[in-house]
């Protein structure tokens, strides 16, 4: 027994050491970041790797690493075809890159890089041999603050070394990176990381986060710019870094420019980017894609994505997206080379499945369709007339337009889109709402034998193959069909060509965010009659459904018009707009043609920011039918101010804790503001107003609360 009673006793000693090192050693990390952060990030990273004997730090990049990823030596027969495709400036033809990396190029034709207040943004290039000879390469770095004038950050001057093919080739240094390995490895931002390239870097000091950007130009040793010529970069790297580590989905550009180099060779297989796409429905928040070039063969192509098409200074929507002849001005939405990062550009709300529903014209020829969405965007009924799934004018019907959430009516007469009466027979029905339209024009791309393949990203079924649409009824001599509004959506590639014939064209592939589809196949049409499809029937009849914030708590309305087997309804909430779960349950009327009111109230005290609503309508055999998604914004719980007046620091007490990240604004009586931060969460917030005046009133904005005190 004793010698149990001395382990045990030995036991708690070892257990309260080991506690003794842990909270040593946690003070000692606290007071070496503050120490160490006036002395720069470089200099922190390395001293706390060593303090805590972790693993060294696994290098990643964003740039051609993810496109063209290849590590092995560069040679001509390339059978993986895993490094093919090159940024590309200053392109003979100029339509193909326009300003892309150029000084003094328009907003929409930058390469971008976000970077956070504290990040630190590390690159470098290699400079292939092509075609023209060189000077030294001049890389800038700047920004543009709102309201204000564009300002350089970062100058650098990268020279070739002397006595090489068309002085190509960059001198090894900073900036420069030697080999496809050194990318894969990405920047030794630390001086510790094997393999790796030296970069140079920037670290974002403004207090706010910035969009930075880059320009490449040649100089000659005096630093003068020289004429431009055509230049292409085979391996780049954008990589940012924040103390916690590296963040991707930073780098984009509105017009990406590149080449394959040589007129048969083509994209490598990975060669994809990620269009961000806005949901007008839910500002803020983003459909993103992911668009695969692979295979495609251009001697300069100019790549970018926009809601209109090619030509919108004309006509229709439906003219806008034709596929032309020409080079035409198509940048709009940000094309990023990763998944854009989440904490920046927010995943949107996913649109429900439409309804379909039938009614009669007055002249009891064809049908009026009645199509109900949950989100407002783009809707389309193609009557397929031979039952072939192919677009024929001669023997089907595209009815399309802009949609409103609710019932939106498509009148079809009965005829095919040459207006020749449709045939009796079987006939096939595809029903879709689109939300977030997006077009690929893509410009003087030679052959394109793989097609291009849309797949979704977020929010969606990742990697899932996308519907892809077209119309190349303008462009002569390409191949059939040349419109196709059915769409495909096959992981093989669609809208393909070869021969050369997208030389010196705008040829587009359209698509939306997300897209909801719907089929009824094999349907028997007597010409002449009405056509009569059975209603998805809904067991409710929602007419509203509203959330409204109320102090600490969301009131929740929603009403019926009618009601058939309805068990009850449960209320659901989500945080994101994506995951929801059941905060309450409210019993509805079973079965009623009358109209009924119901309410909810969601005590949710603790909340600040966006909140997610949706009903779960339950049957009662337990068959589940889900509401349109509302939402609500939470401002921050009132909290209590002391001391007033205040001499070193203001404190602020809450009954419930403050999220981590919460913003303050300190401001003096004139309303300029003195201070502002983010709070570290929890109950109490602490505000340091030592260096603030003495003899002076001060406001301090928290959330949407504002607290008065003096000093």
């Amino acid at each position: 027994m004793r010698i149990f009673i001395n382990n045990i006793r030995y036991m708690y000693w070892f257990i309260f050491i080991v506690k003794g090192i842990l909270l040593l050693k946690t003070q000692v990390i606290k007071v070496m970041r503050r120490y160490y952060t006036s002395l720069g990030n470089n200099l922190l990273i390395p001293v706390l790797g060593l303090l805590l004997h972790t693993a060294p730090y696994e290098a990643k990049a964003e740039g051609s690493k993810n496109l063209t990823p290849a590590t092995a030596p560069r040679t001509a027969a390339n059978t993986a075809n895993d490094y093919v495709g090159y940024l590309q400036q200053n392109d003979t033809n100029q339509d193909n890159t326009r300003g892309f990396l150029n000084a003094g190029s328009p907003a929409d034709e930058r390469l971008y890089v976000h970077v956070e207040p504290g990040e630190t943004v590390y690159y470098g290039v290699h400079r292939m041999d092509y075609t023209q000879t060189h000077n030294s390469l001049r890389i800038q770095l700047l920004y543009q603050p709102s309201g204000g004038a564009i300002t350089v950050v970062k100058t650098n001057r990268l020279d070739p070394i002397a006595g090489t093919t068309r002085n190509s080739l960059l001198a090894a240094g900073p900036g420069v990176i030697n080999t496809p390995q050194e990318a894969s490895v990405g920047p030794d931002y630390n001086g510790a990381t094997t393999g790796g390239y030296k970069p140079l870097s920037y670290t974002n000091t403004m207090g706010s986060a910035q969009e930075f950007w880059f320009e490449f130009v040649e100089v000659n040793t005096s630093d003068v710019p020289t004429n431009k010529v055509r230049t292409a970069y085979d391996i780049w790297d954008v990589t940012v870094r924040a103390d916690t580590g590296e963040k991707t989905g930073r780098l984009y550009s509105q017009s990406w420019g590149f080449t394959a180099g040589a007129g048969d060779a083509r994209l490598a297989n990975s060669f994809s980017l990620y269009p961000l796409i806005p949901n007008p429905n839910y500002k803020g928040t983003y459909f993103i894609k992911r668009v695969d070039y692979a295979g495609m063969q251009p001697w300069g192509v100019l790549l970018t994505a926009n809601s209109y098409g090619v030509d919108n200074t004309s006509g229709t929507y439906k003219d806008w997206r034709k596929s032309r002849s020409g080079s035409f001005r198509t940048a709009e939405y940000k094309l990023f080379v990763n998944d854009p990062d989440p904490a920046i550009y927010p995943t949107t709300i996913r649109p429900g499945a439409p309804t379909i529903s039938t009614s009669c014209r007055p002249d009891n020829k064809g049908a009026i369709f009645t199509l109900r969405v949950d989100q407002a965007g783009f809707g389309t009924i193609f009557i397929d007339g031979n039952n072939n799934k192919t677009y024929e004018a001669t023997t089907d019907r595209l009815l399309e337009g802009l949609t409103q959430i609710g019932n939106n009516t498509f009148d079809w007469d009965g005829s095919s889109d040459t207006k020749a009466a449709m045939p009796s027979g079987n006939i096939s029905i595809t029903y879709s709402s689109g939300v977030g339209p997006v077009n690929f024009p893509i410009y003087d791309a030679e052959s394109n034998t793989n097609g291009i393949i849309i797949r979704e990203v977020r929010p969606g079924n990742t990697g899932n193959v996308d519907y892809a649409f077209w119309d190349d009824a303008l462009l002569t001599n390409f191949p059939a069909p040349q419109q196709n509004p059915y769409g495909i959506n096959s992981a093989a590639g669609a809208h393909k060509w070869a021969n050369d014939i997208g030389d010196n064209r705008t040829v587009n592939t359209y698509a939306v965010g997300l897209i909801a589809r719907n089929q009824s196949n094999n349907i028997t049409y007597n010409n002449g009659s009405c056509l009569v499809i059975a209603p998805i029937v809904l067991p409710v009849e929602l007419t509203s459904f509203t959330a409204t914030a109320q102090k600490q708590q969301v009131a929740l309305r929603w009403g019926t018009a009618s009601e058939k087997n309805s068990a009850q309804f449960v209320v659901e909430r989500s945080l994101d707009g994506r995951l929801f779960e059941a905060v309450g349950q409210v019993a509805a009327q079973g079965n009623t043609t009358s109209a009924h009111s119901y309410s909810f109230l969601d005590p949710i005290s603790d909340q600040v920011g966006s909140v997610y609503y949706r009903l779960r309508q339950l049957d009662l055999d337990q068959t589940a039918h889900f509401s349109l998604v509302v939402a609500v914004q939470l401002s921050a719980t009132a909290g209590t101010l002391y001391p007033n007046p205040a001499t070193n620091e203001v404190a602020l007490r809450f009954a419930v804790p403050l999220p981590s990240g919460a913003e303050y604004v300190l401001l003096n009586a004139a309303g300029q503001v003195v201070q502002r931060g983010q709070a570290a969460g929890g109950t109490e917030l602490r505000i340091s107003v030592a260096g603030l005046p003495g003899n002076s009133l001060y406001l301090l904005r928290v959330g949407n609360h504002t607290y008065r005190f003096s000093k």
